[in-house]
């Protein structure tokens, strides 16, 4: 079995799931490298696509009760 986990504050934090108390467990570190980063050359394009997706209209401000999840369900049917 193996469980991906981040170290926050000294503390292993499991991603999805916990293990009993008591368990044994053999950590092996994942070597972080360069590749695991956003190239630089893309850092200003995801900027600017943040900054887009922040100014966008918040469906929440719609005063007419249609929400984004009431259009997904005409469309989609969910």
């Amino acid at each position: 079995m193996v469980i991906k986990g981040t170290v926050q504050n000294g503390v292993i934090q499991f991603e999805g799931t916990a293990l009993p108390e008591g368990t044994h467990v053999l950590i092996t570190p994942i070597e972080f490298t360069a590749n695991d980063c956003v190239p630089e050359s893309n850092l200003d394009k995801l900027k600017e696509e943040i900054q887009r997706t922040a100014s966008l209209a918040c469906e929440n401000e719609s005063t007419d009760g249609f929400s984004g999840a009431d259009h997904d369900k005409v469309l989609n049917g969910n």
